[in-house]
């Protein structure tokens, strides 16, 4: 079954610390300073007492199209396409890859040392057939059939899924996932006075489904080959890396294991290499 065109619809990145960071107004001055010139908006900033959450932001910087979390325990980036760049992975993959390594030289230049470094994209494969219904069944049908290799009728099937995890070079973990997607619009009034809505999943028009691919790259591999004393870093040579596997991966890898349910692990890792 030949698909669609991918959409390269979000990425989300996230650099492990190598301790917990607290924020420091000098320090996190310095940061921002450093970055500014990719997230120069100050979205918010906060003294955390000491009972918060490890994960709770202490500062969020923004751009245009994505978002910089800082916490005492990781850097939270994300990223959501709009116009040219959903068709354009390549062009997508360059600017994710700029953001991070702003993002990386700030950590070093406050001294913050990062120890893993995973990056979330998701590729969406729209079916724009005019019965919207029957491109959702054509979806499913198309998993059952190609990657679960399962005899199930599709108008049986509400969801199917099929994920598989990749080592690649003893330093990385590649995951691939695929489901089935749906998105709704939902067109309800505003009345005077009205503080919330209820939302229902069901609610809303149906206006398109397809297959999502969520392809999820990360050093966890590496961190369990390494020993306590000397625990590996995420440098901009790693960060590299990374993203040129996540572009290999979007653009063909992926892609063909959507359509075939075939994936080919050795240019995975000829193209990780960075010489």
């Amino acid at each position: 079954m030949a698909l669609p065109a991918p959409q390269f619809v979000m990425v989300h990145a996230v650099l492990g610390f190598a301790s917990p960071v607290f924020s420091h107004g000098g320090r996190d001055d310095l940061f921002i300073q450093s970055v500014r010139p990719e997230f120069p908006q100050v979205m918010h900033r906060q003294q955390l007492p000491a009972e918060a959450p490890p994960p709770t932001p202490f500062l969020v910087l923004a751009s245009t199209s994505s978002q910089l979390a800082l916490s005492r325990a990781q850097a939270d980036f994300e990223v959501r396409f709009y116009g040219d760049y959903l068709d354009d992975i390549e062009r997508g993959v360059e600017y994710v890859e700029r953001k991070l390594l702003t993002l990386l030289d700030g950590l070093n230049a406050v001294e913050i040392d990062t120890m893993t470094i995973g990056v979330v994209g998701t590729l969406n494969f729209p079916f724009n057939d005019a019965d919207v219904e029957a491109s959702g069944a054509a979806a499913r049908a198309h998993i059952l059939n190609t990657l679960l290799k399962t005899d199930v009728e599709p108008d049986h099937v509400q969801d199917a899924m099929a994920k598989l995890a990749i080592r690649v070079r003893d330093t990385y973990f590649v995951n691939l996932s695929v489901s089935n997607y749906e998105s709704r619009v939902l067109e309800r009034p505003v009345l005077p006075g009205m503080s919330y809505a209820i939302i229902r999943p069901w609610d809303g028009k149906l206006q398109e489904t397809g297959i999502a691919l969520t392809i999820d790259i990360n050093n966890i591999l590496e961190m369990r080959g390494s020993s306590d004393s000397e625990p590996p870093r995420v440098t901009s040579h790693g960060l590299r890396a990374l993203t040129r596997l996540l572009r290999e991966v979007a653009m063909k890898a992926g892609p063909k294991f959507v359509e075939s349910g075939s994936v080919s692990v050795e240019d995975m890792v000829e193209v990780s290499v960075i010489q």
